[in-house]
């Protein structure tokens, strides 16, 4: 289920800027991950280009930044690492302005096979989007976790087409990813 996207290096470049300065502004509130902002920056520039919409990069002061929605149409963007089987959408505050979420996993092939976990920017990262569910599904299917977010599996989403499977390996470049 989904699609296969390839971030060029002047997003990853747009993505990193975008996750230096969320981190910066919102270290004066809490502690938190620069990885973490740029993986959902690159799974954003994903989704924007199968949606033709525009990634918002602008950097929010104050706690609440995006209020919860990454685009437009009312969909905030939820990226995964996770190079398993049953890929998670997680989600742990909801926005009362979110119509529906979107799941995508970076596709990491050096962390996959084991090596280094630091992402490099010189080359293009694959993303995968696997799809939506609307705000209303997530809450009918969703499973709650014991750290403090709900989740459902990426089978619950509807996709944008039957390339890939989340359960199945992503084959990129002539190998297998899990």
């Amino acid at each position: 289920m989904g699609r296969l996207v390839t971030i060029s290096y002047e997003d990853q470049v747009r993505a990193h800027n975008y996750a230096l300065g969320v981190v910066k502004q919102k270290r004066k509130y809490f502690n938190c991950s620069y990885e973490n902002y740029f993986v959902g920056a690159l799974g954003e520039l994903a989704y924007g280009e199968l949606t033709n919409q525009q990634v918002n990069f602008d950097v929010y002061t104050g706690v609440k930044g995006d209020g919860g929605i990454d685009f437009p149409d009312g969909t905030d963007v939820k990226t995964s690492t996770w190079q398993g089987d049953g890929v998670q959408l997680k989600v742990s505050r909801q926005s009362e302005k979110c119509k529906q979420y979107a799941l995508c996993r970076v596709v990491d092939e050096v962390r996959a096979y084991g090596g280094p976990t630091k992402f490099e920017l010189t080359k293009q990262i694959p993303v995968q989007v696997f799809g939506t569910i609307s705000r209303k599904d997530f809450n009918k299917y969703k499973l709650k976790s014991h750290y403090d977010y709900d989740y459902v599996y990426a089978d619950k989403l509807t996709g944008f087409d039957g390339t890939f499977d989340a359960n199945y390996p992503v084959v990129t470049k002539e190998k297998t990813t899990h």
